[in-house]
């Protein structure tokens, strides 16, 4: 039998949004932001607004690493990420 909302079945965005008390709607931004060096997280916002778009494909990976609900799916993401970037450039 398995619990609806164990630890186990719960993706890293409802983790993520519980932990720091954020909407689900918010998570893409949120872990965009955690991630972001201290120095960056300074100019990120002066840089979307020059810019607009040019984190979209950040946001984008935040979303579908979101989705992961263990260590191999996290890491099935970010290989998914540097394979597309060695396709693309």
């Amino acid at each position: 039998m398995t619990i609806p909302n164990s630890q186990s079945t719960r993706n890293l965005r409802s983790l993520l949004c519980e932990h720091f008390a954020c909407p689900l709607s918010q998570f893409e931004k949120r872990a965009f932001r955690k991630c972001l060096y201290p120095h960056a997280r300074i100019i990120s916002p002066l840089l979307r607004w020059l810019k607009p778009g040019c984190i979209e494909r950040d946001l984008l990976f935040a979303h579908y690493f979101g989705n992961a609900k263990d260590w191999q799916e996290a890491t099935a993401e970010v290989a998914a990420l540097h394979c597309q970037d060695h396709i693309t450039f």
